[in-house]
């Protein structure tokens, strides 16, 4: 999905006076969709503070008072053209308007593009950019009602150019990377892992047959994995060199806590009443 540092760039515009022949005399405005609604709304002419929609009869119109500018053509009632804004921080974001639609907008910080975004029928593609004009974000939004309507991938960068993040919100599923480039976790409606800084897996947690596994490394190989059966006992695995080395689980006997140590060929060694205080396990 598009990030928030992208849409405050895409605000509701109101533009100063437009004027020709026809309307020498009467301020009219247009009005653009705030947010994400911007690539999705009708872009409108409106007039007074009631916003009230205007409908113009075919012509050029133009804007000119120093702090907005824009040009327009009107074509049986859609807006054509092009439209710009500079506010008082220095920023100034610049759009394309086809169809009565915004195509394209592209916003500078003093004379440094920061924001860069279009859109096709279906999709808004979009990149964000660091003061010193490294890339800092690229992605897409659908705007398919049929599919995905909303959603997309964004990827975001360091400054040094590594890749820092990369947001799937189709697959509600996150990726984190650390400056070196290496990953550093992933994060989604099933499963959360994490790593070291040297590339290494640390932990992982997931779901299986709708029972929640955490699995955990040493050396990036797998050490321990714990799990809570469905009849509520909770089983800690021992692996070495990645082959299981016992089995310790945990369960209630006849009202009591026990806990069985299984060898790896599921043979039972060990079945003793378990105290917490002596015997923690997790």
């Amino acid at each position: 999905m598009i990030s928030k540092n992208l849409y405050r760039y895409i605000v509701c515009l109101i533009f100063g006076s437009m004027v020709n022949k026809s309307f020498s005399q009467q301020a009219i405005q247009l009005k653009i969709g705030k947010e994400e609604k911007a690539f999705t709304e009708v872009v409108r002419i409106i007039s007074g503070e009631k916003e009230n929609v205007l409908s113009l009869k075919d012509g050029s119109y133009a804007i000119d008072n120093g702090m907005q500018n824009a040009n327009l053509i009107i074509t049986n009632k859609l807006i054509n053209g092009s439209a710009s804004i500079r506010l008082e921080d220095h920023t100034k974001t610049d759009y394309v308007i086809v169809n009565s639609f915004v195509t394209s907008m592209k916003s500078y910080e003093g004379d440094v593009l920061n924001v860069d975004a279009h859109r096709d029928k279906t999709t808004v593609y979009f990149k964000t950019y660091y003061p010193n004009g490294k890339l800092k974000t690229d992605g897409f939004m659908s705007l398919d009602k049929h599919k995905y309507y909303g959603r997309g991938i964004t990827k975001s960068y360091y400054e040094n150019g590594m890749q820092e993040k990369i947001a799937n919100s189709i697959t509600e599923t996150y990726t984190y990377f650390y400056p070196n480039g290496n990953k550093k976790g992933v994060s989604g409606l099933n499963i959360l892992e994490n790593y070291t800084e040297a590339g290494q897996l640390s932990n992982r947690q997931y779901r299986k047959n709708n029972i929640r596994y955490v699995d955990e490394y040493i050396d990036g190989k797998l050490y321990t994995r714990s799990y809570e059966g469905k009849d509520k006992s909770e089983t800690k695995e021992y692996y070495k060199n990645g082959t299981l080395g016992k089995k310790e689980v945990l369960k209630i006997v006849s009202g009591k806590k026990r806990l069985l140590i299984y060898s790896n060929t599921g043979k039972l060694i060990s079945n003793e009443p378990y105290e917490a205080a002596s015997q923690p396990i997790y």
